[in-house]
């Protein structure tokens, strides 16, 4: 995660103070000059192989207000939307339904608000809302926005060699994502080269590949969260040893880029930056960014594309405690992806992070506020690990051991078709003994549930079967003593005859 108390301030510091002046004025040029509009086609094909075990739905208010505080000056704002992450999306060719958003409502107020460019895209089609302003001391400027936001935690799994498609070298994705070498992703250095070629087999396809480079990137560089605001890249990251989510991200993508595996970074901000949190409904999250501090946890990660499968997530810097290769979760929200971001009126940035603006003059109050509410969560997705499918059982109820996918508050079962539910003690534990003794040699039918704040409840169930053997009894039984008294009868009786043949 980004160091989210001085990253911006200081990228504004230098847009302000180090670039001259001059560059801001005459402001003349036109729209098309600013920003680059490049399309995807629509497309809903070459995205497979993935799973979505958890949704949640979020209500996202952003407002934003600026004032100069001594001296007049003219402002420049950029803002990156959240974008329609799936993959019909006429923006987002071969992604994956990462981040399902609806933008609400969108108003640029305040004073003398001109230049509005309200929807436009950048060659990486992102989506942003430019606008400029000239304000004097007191004079503001607003931005505020509503989104209905939904992300799925989706996991590709289960990918084989037979279900890769063959790269298309001339396709945009390679110019974009993978020929050249750019800064902070040096592919064409030796170094890096050597490192890449020496994690990977030729014959790996781009999964085991993928699979390697994340091992090595998260196994040998050491997390510094301290690092200053300046993205460091990929050649960096390797000579030091270290880097933070920015410098992480930057060097796997670098060494798959390397291998002819197009690769990208994408940044956003998380809710919580503890992978096994679970969002609950009507939960409230609200960050700030102003002039003196922040509370706004940034955050950067990867993707890769395979053909035939998708551009596919993984975040190198978490999967340093958790498994996060090949899967993303639901606490996080996409704003950019892509590198070298233009900011009016002529700058670029290596990474794009909201609010951003440039300005002459001194440095002025504003307040940046993100206000997340939680609205729906999916329903709680149980599997049962044991018992399995028929497996016999005794006079000894049953152990069992679920999983449950999604945040759930509690747990219960059923051996009687619901007419005794009993609360489960976790997620391990054992079938109530009581009730289990009450079924007689028959199959059982164990059904488990899970509820969660929203109310949503999800079951999944397991035939077993009890199968009590009967004693046997010490005592011959009358008709094996018959049986025993024939036998014996009938052998005297071979007995006689014998010795009666022998007289």
């Amino acid at each position: 995660m980004k160091n989210k108390n001085i990253f911006v301030f200081i990228g504004f510091f230098i847009i302000t103070f180090l670039i001259p002046l001059s560059i801001f004025f005459p402001f003349n040029f036109d729209a098309q000059d600013r920003y680059s509009f490049q399309f995807s086609s629509q497309s809903n094909m070459g995205v497979s192989k993935y799973n979505i075990s958890q949704t949640v739905t979020y209500q996202i208010e952003t407002n934003f207000s600026l004032t100069p505080t001594y001296t007049p000056g003219e402002y420049y704002f950029k803002f990156a939307r959240l974008n329609n992450r799936i993959p019909d999306s006429p923006l987002t060719k071969f992604c994956p339904p990462y981040q399902e958003s609806e933008l609400l409502y969108n108003y640029i107020g305040g004073y003398n608000p001109s230049e509005i460019n309200t929807g436009h895209h950048d060659k990486f089609n992102n989506t942003y809302d430019s606008f400029n302003a000239s304000l004097s001391p007191g004079e503001e400027i607003t931005f505020n926005q509503k989104y209905t936001v939904k992300l799925n935690k989706i996991e590709f799994q289960d990918i084989n060699d037979e279900d890769i498609g063959d790269y298309d070298t001339s396709d945009e994705i390679f110019d974009l994502y993978c020929n050249n070498s750019e800064p902070y992703y040096e592919r064409d250095d030796p170094t890096l080269i050597d490192l890449s070629n020496s994690i990977v087999s030729y014959d790996d396809n781009p999964i085991e590949k993928a699979r390697k480079i994340i091992e090595w990137v998260s196994n040998n560089l050491t997390y510094n969260g301290n690092l200053p605001f300046q993205e460091k890249g990929a050649l960096w990251a390797y000579n030091n040893r270290e880097g933070d989510c920015s410098e992480y991200s930057s060097l796997m993508i670098t060494l798959l880029r390397i291998q002819n595996i197009p690769a990208r970074k994408v940044t956003g901000f998380l809710i919580s930056n503890n992978s096994l949190f679970e969002p609950k409904i009507n939960d409230i999250y609200q960050f700030t960014f102003n002039d003196s501090s922040s509370t706004m946890m940034l955050q950067a990660w990867m993707e890769y594309y395979v053909p035939n499968i998708g551009w596919i997530a993984c975040d190198p810097t978490w999967h340093i405690s958790s498994n996060y290769f090949n899967k993303i979760d639901i606490l996080r929200f996409h704003w950019n992806v892509g590198a070298h971001f233009f900011v009016p009126p002529s700058l670029t940035v290596s990474e794009f992070l909201n609010p951003m603006f440039a300005f002459s003059g001194d440095f002025p109050q504003f307040s940046y506020d993100i206000k997340v509410i939680v609205i729906n969560t999916s329903t709680p997705v149980i599997t049962i690990n044991t018992p399995t499918e028929n497996q016999i059982f005794g006079i000894t109820s049953p152990d069992y051991n679920l999983s449950i996918t999604g945040a759930y508050n509690d747990i219960w079962y059923t051996i009687d078709n619901g007419i005794t539910n009993i609360p489960a003690s976790g997620l391990n534990g054992t079938i109530d003994q009581i009730e289990w003794d009450k079924k007689e040699n028959e199959e059982v039918t164990i059904k488990f549930y899970a509820n969660n704040s929203a109310g949503l409840i999800g079951s999944k169930d397991v035939q077993v079967v009890k199968l009590v053997a009967v004693e046997e009894s010490p005592i011959i039984p009358g008709y094996m003593l018959i049986a025993l008294i024939g036998i014996s009868l009938i052998t005297v009786k071979l007995r006689i005859v014998c010795i009666n043949k022998n007289k």
